[in-house]
């Protein structure tokens, strides 16, 4: 895709295509290729990792008011509830949440829940499916003070339970010393170095292009990077923008092509959560990892003869873990056809 514009150190760039919804739950359009293909459930990430249910336990569903309904407390452990903190009274029905200074309470058949006592409506009903109290998504990421962020793109709601991203100057303060080390890793290959650096629990994303996609592409925990090096074996890393077709290769040759194609040491320009350069593709970082710090290196070009064109950014991303920012994502950035 060819770059449309450049915005250098013009504060935060418009996310495209993004926008934050007051509903957080809608079904999916019908199939394009079948008019009467069934709606599906919305689909959820949390923190940058796709939501899921554990093995064998009911899975959301739409129900007939349209509304996608969760298991409580699978989806309120994924935002980060303990188990302590989810309580079911069989006499009354009624399932209470406690986190953070915050007191949810869900009746079955109720068209509200309790937030710290207050009452607050739902447009449906709490209901009981399969042994599993059921409740519209939406409330309860708004009764946990969740933020929630809609991708239009992918359709896919986005839940973030950390605060809001540090400001550019702010950012730099925090992360900019852990970053020149992260990237002296990268660039001597020091995995084993790096992985102390990654995110315990969220691990390590590769993005070969400026559009993170939150489905399928690699997510490695930080045991896995060292015995990755030299793995000869072939990984499906997303697809080629263009083409279409599959990148299909080892953890080196991915690694060569889009971790550390240049020198991101020497780039001449250095952002903290403020995006330099933008071709046609989405950048939906800040919003597939709201309340992080991420570090741009950018190249305006590399050689001279191709008049800007080759291009190149790497992204680090880093998200918050324990009053600390671990290492979360690494993005490519380029010019594309």
């Amino acid at each position: 895709m060819h770059n449309e514009y450049r915005n250098h150190r013009s504060g935060r760039l418009g996310l495209i295509l993004i926008v934050i919804v007051s509903m957080l739950v809608m079904p999916l359009a019908a199939s394009a290729q079948s008019a009467a293909s069934e709606p599906r459930p919305t689909e959820f990430a949390v923190n940058g990792g796709m939501y899921s249910n554990p093995s064998g336990e009911p899975v959301p569903y739409l129900n007939e008011d349209g509304r996608t309904m969760v298991p409580i407390s699978f989806f309120a452990t994924a935002l980060g509830v303990p188990a302590s903190g989810i309580k079911w009274d069989n006499g009354s029905k009624t399932a209470t949440i406690t986190h953070e200074g915050r007191e949810l309470q869900l009746t079955q058949g109720q068209s509200y829940l309790l937030v710290n006592g207050e009452r607050r409506s739902i447009d449906t009903t709490i209901a009981i499916r399969d042994g599993r109290v059921f409740i519209p998504a939406r409330f309860i990421a708004e009764g946990l003070g969740v933020t929630v962020s809609w991708d239009e793109w992918s359709r896919i709601v986005h839940l973030s339970t950390d605060d809001p991203s540090p400001s550019p100057g702010e950012a730099q303060a925090i992360i900019a010393e852990r970053a020149e080390e992260v990237l002296q890793l990268i660039a001597e290959q020091d995995l084993d170095g790096l992985a102390e650096h990654v995110h315990p629990d969220r691990g390590l994303r590769f993005s070969p292009y400026s559009y993170v996609d939150v489905r399928d592409e690699v997510v490695l925990e930080a045991f896995e990077l060292a015995s990755n090096l030299n793995n000869p074996e072939l990984r499906e890393w997303g697809f080629y923008d263009g083409s279409g077709e599959t990148i299909l290769l080892d953890f080196k040759d991915y690694w060569d092509r889009f971790v550390f194609a240049h020198d991101f040491r020497e780039a001449p320009e250095v952002s903290y959560n403020e995006q330099l350069f933008s071709g046609n593709m989405i950048n939906n970082a800040p919003t597939v990892y709201h309340g992080s710090i991420i570090v741009e290196y950018h190249f305006d070009g590399i050689e001279e003869q191709y008049a800007g064109i080759d291009w190149r950014s790497l992204r680090l991303v880093f998200q918050p873990y324990a009053g600390d920012w671990r290492l979360t994502a690494i993005i490519n950035d380029e010019w594309t056809t």
